[in-house]
């Protein structure tokens, strides 16, 4: 067996650890933005003029590119240098998988439930009413959001199956790994480490985070719950695969219903919107007793393992 030394990464300060991945984002971010003015000084698009309600499809078909790649470089790519430099490779994402079936059934149901419960805490969300002194800061917030609601509209207009699978890479596939990668994957461990080994202070601040990123604070509630459910089928498990599918879910479901289901970009937007407050109720506590019994299935089945190893090395 080939025994690794701890890498100089690994053996740094968490908040030293935190600020090298900072410097690791911005550098390979600053170099998908040379590859994306490239691409946009080719096709002559501004994205600061882009008129969202009237875009055109070339021009969101574009934009889909530039998400894409934007994933890429500012969230993938940073994620697996920070792995590969902790250990040399990239076990400290923890792709390991057992019962894998279970658990992905569980996970699938936890998911449609966490999306059903979010209506509350959306409304709560978009109650925020700034004391006047802040009245400059809520309308650039409302504004940052209506554009982001507008953008998501614009992506989700469809009228191939090309754009299609286009969005289900990008809008679904890319940000489902990307985030997951690096804010379950790299951050999460990383801040659980600085907290001394405090799961949950780990789980919520990297919640909280993820959240700000979107810059959609009207929505920053119900995400931020989203990624402290994502960080706890995380910790949970050990397996970066059943948050990455919890959030393919989360974003995929959103371009099959307005595909393959016809429902508008608008209501697919506003999902949580429609309902009721009992079924979101029913859908939380339906949600919090499958998320007990994903984490006890875990501990069960690391027990088993656990005892199984040790009955092999008691043989020798």
């Amino acid at each position: 067996m080939k025994l690794l030394l701890p890498s100089p990464l690994e053996q740094l300060h968490p908040p030293l650890q935190l600020l090298f991945l900072l410097g690791i984002i911005l550098f390979s971010a600053s170099i998908g933005v040379a590859l994306l003015q490239l691409i946009l000084s080719v096709t002559n698009i501004d994205i600061a003029t882009i008129d969202w309600k009237h875009i055109s499809k070339y021009e969101v078909n574009v934009m889909r590119w530039v998400q894409g790649i934007s994933a890429i470089f500012t969230f993938v790519l940073p994620a697996l240098v920070y792995a590969y430099l902790q250990r040399h490779n990239w076990s400290y994402l923890s792709f390991r998988s057992q019962n894998v079936l279970v658990l992905l059934f569980l996970t699938t149901i936890i998911t449609l439930c966490l999306m059903a419960s979010g209506n509350w805490l959306m409304e709560l969300n978009q109650q925020l009413d700034l004391p006047a002194t802040f009245d400059s800061l809520e309308k650039a917030m409302r504004a940052a959001e209506d554009q982001a609601a507008e953008a998501t509209s614009a992506f989700l207009q469809m009228d191939s199956f090309g754009e299609f699978i286009g969005n289900l890479i990008v809008v679904a596939m890319l940000a489902a790994l990307g985030e997951e990668l690096l804010f379950r994957g790299a951050l999460q461990p990383t801040l659980q480490r600085w907290f001394n080994n405090n799961h949950h202070a780990a789980i919520w601040v990297a919640a909280a985070l993820f959240s700000f990123i979107h810059f959609q604070f009207y929505g920053f509630l119900p995400r931020m719950v989203l990624g402290a459910v994502f960080g706890y089928l995380y910790y949970w498990s050990g397996n970066l695969l059943y948050p990455i599918v919890a959030h393919l879910l989360n974003n995929g479901l959103a371009v099959i219903a307005v595909y393959a289901l016809g429902v508008s970009p608008d209501a697919a937007n506003e999902a949580d919107s429609g309902v009721p407050w009992y079924a979101s109720a029913l859908a939380t506590v339906v949600m919090v007793f499958l998320l007990r019994v994903f984490q006890q299935y875990n501990r069960a089945a690391t027990s088993l393992a656990q005892n199984s190893a040790d009955e092999t090395f008691s043989s020798f």
